[in-house]
């Protein structure tokens, strides 16, 4: 019988000793739980406050990009000033120099100093046409005027000798030295040259048969 007492006693502290481990076990379990809930929640915390951070930041961003927007169209330069910057950069990378822009720009103005015009014509050169009569000099020599367009065609679909007038010339504008520039496209055509400080201007227009009359003038550059 104390045998069997003993053997039960022996039972219950085993079960008491199980109980108590689970109970332990338990407990241990909900502390790790709470203290990842707590930290979880202040990772959530943190997330949140990083989120507003962010938010006002983007909201900082937009207002600031919208200033300079604002700001870019209010001062940004439009109509004839945004044409001249435009030139004076492509200036620049043709190669002119700062300074020498600067003294065009500063000496520029609108009443000029110029010579009176002085009227020519001279042939405009074919196949069929060449020689004399195809070229015109001014500035004693300096400059030679010469040009070449497509012939005229009768009624007969003949081929002329002299040019027609409903189609482009190619004019050429040969300086001293073998400079030359050309003016290109249908009459009456306009073209200008530099030299030093002259600028020399020149006005084409539709002549007699097989000519075209050749208006120029010159300036003070700038």
């Amino acid at each position: 019988m104390a045998k069997l007492f003993l053997q039960l006693g022996i039972v219950a502290a085993v079960g008491l000793f199980a109980y108590q481990f689970r109970i332990e076990q338990t407990a241990q379990r909900e502390g790790s739980l709470q203290n990842e809930i707590e930290g979880l929640a202040h990772d959530k915390a943190e997330l949140e406050q990083r989120n507003l951070s962010l938010q006002s930041m983007i909201a900082n961003a937009r207002l600031r990009t919208e200033e300079v927007e604002r700001r870019l169209q209010q001062d940004a330069p439009t109509g004839p000033l945004r044409d001249l910057m435009l030139l004076a950069r492509k200036r620049l990378e043709d190669g002119v120099t700062p300074d020498r822009l600067e003294f065009v720009i500063s000496n520029a103005s609108n009443s000029r100093d110029c010579s009176p015009a002085d009227g020519k014509r001279f042939m405009i050169r074919t196949p069929l046409t060449q020689g004399a009569n195809t070229a015109v000099t001014f500035e004693d020599g300096k400059i030679t005027v010469t040009g070449s367009g497509k012939p005229d065609h009768g009624d007969d679909d003949k081929t002329e000798a002299w040019f027609d007038p409903d189609q482009p010339v190619t004019v050429y504008f040969t300086v001293i030295g073998g400079t030359q520039s050309t003016a290109e496209g249908m009459l009456p055509l306009h073209h200008s040259l530099v030299i030093n400080n002259k600028e020399y201007r020149y006005t084409l227009t539709e002549g007699t048969k097989g000519f075209v009359n050749i208006a120029s003038d010159s300036c003070s550059y700038p």
